[in-house]
């Protein structure tokens, strides 16, 4: 009895911290907190590779042209690499200097040619 009272407890807070939408899909009645974790876990799991290529995409295609300041494109494209390692698709520190470097404005083209040629990259 006290296990399915907590396992009760459980499943509420699991329906009451999601969004409609995933409700909707893992909402089954006389359910198991576990059953539903794990309906949860495969519908993130499926949607990984999409992500994985949404990022990449955004990765790739930001530059500082978009951004107020050069803070705030570090931190996006920073924001960018975590969200990838979440994805089983870490940056590397190599890769990451480079797109940072690469997307920065003619502005600081003397800057990139240093980089360029420092060895080994900055991380």
């Amino acid at each position: 009895e006290l296990w399915n009272r907590l396992d009760a407890v459980v499943l509420q807070w699991m329906y009451a911290t999601v969004t409609q939408e995933i409700l909707n899909f893992i909402l089954v009645i006389d359910d198991f907190a576990e059953a539903c974790w794990n309906r949860i876990a495969a519908m993130f799991k499926d949607n990984n590779h999409s992500r994985e290529v949404q990022l990449e995409n955004q990765f790739n295609n930001t530059n500082l042209e978009g951004f107020p300041s050069t803070k705030a494109y570090c931190n996006r494209l920073k924001l960018l690499c975590d969200q990838l390692a979440n994805v089983d698709s870490p940056v590397s520190n190599t890769r990451l200097v480079l797109k940072m470097i690469f997307g920065l404005t003619d502005a600081y083209a003397g800057f990139v040619t240093y980089i360029q040629q420092h060895d080994p990259l900055p991380t």
